[in-house]
């Protein structure tokens, strides 16, 4: 569901709730990372990297910062992940 909406965030232009709807899907993003980490595996996390790095707006630094700053604590703690990250 995440990747399809950041599918549409990435090819939406002019849209006039494509702000209030790329907030919501990086903190669906976070909330994502954070509760459910130890579910996810590496296509995962990557895919959810691969979207948030993409967010191009100034205005959503630090919600990007943030959902890369819960997945770096988050994933290292997985040992199948430390030679991915």
């Amino acid at each position: 569901m995440l990747t399809s909406s950041y599918e549409r965030v990435h090819t939406a232009d002019g849209d006039f709730f494509i702000d209030s709807f790329t907030k919501t899907i990086l903190k669906a993003s976070l909330s994502l990372c954070t509760f459910f980490s130890k579910f996810l595996n590496a296509n995962q996390y990557e895919q959810i990297i691969k979207n948030v790095l993409i967010v191009s707006r100034p205005s959503f630094n630090e919600e990007v910062k943030a959902v890369l700053d819960v997945i770096s604590k988050e994933s290292t703690k997985n040992v199948g992940f430390k030679l991915v990250f």
